[in-house]
């Protein structure tokens, strides 16, 4: 690192998370983000290696998944080998909306229709 070479770098994408932050915050307008490039300009002096781009398949929805399939083969075409998927598990989407408030909160049970909690945000 001393040689002035850069330094490597792997970026570790929620997909579930960026996905429902980017949603909330701009509606539809950033849920085709290339990952890649993004990285890339937020982290000019590293050498990008690869994205992991962890996500879970919605099995009740099958607009989101196509939706989400062409995400991914989208992402998979712009950068042949720098993006790995990994799909922890098929989940079935829950939103609860407290319209009082303004709160919404959203999150993801497996098939058994227990909550992950590694997904709650």
């Amino acid at each position: 690192m001393g040689d002035g070479a850069p330094s490597r770098a792997i970026a570790d994408v929620d997909g579930f998370n960026l996905y429902n932050g980017i949603h909330d915050a701009y509606d539809r307008r950033y849920l085709w983000l290339d990952l890649v490039k993004l990285f890339e300009a937020l982290r000019p002096r590293n050498e990008l290696i690869r994205v992991k781009y962890f996500t879970a398949i919605l099995i009740d929805d099958p607009e989101t998944q196509k939706r989400q399939a062409e995400y991914i083969a989208a992402l998979k075409a712009a950068h042949p080998g720098r993006v790995d998927v990994v799909v922890r598990a098929t989940t079935h989407m829950v939103r609860t909306i407290f319209r009082r408030s303004g709160f919404r909160t959203s999150f993801a049970m497996n098939a058994d229709g227990c909550v992950d909690p590694r997904l709650l945000r």
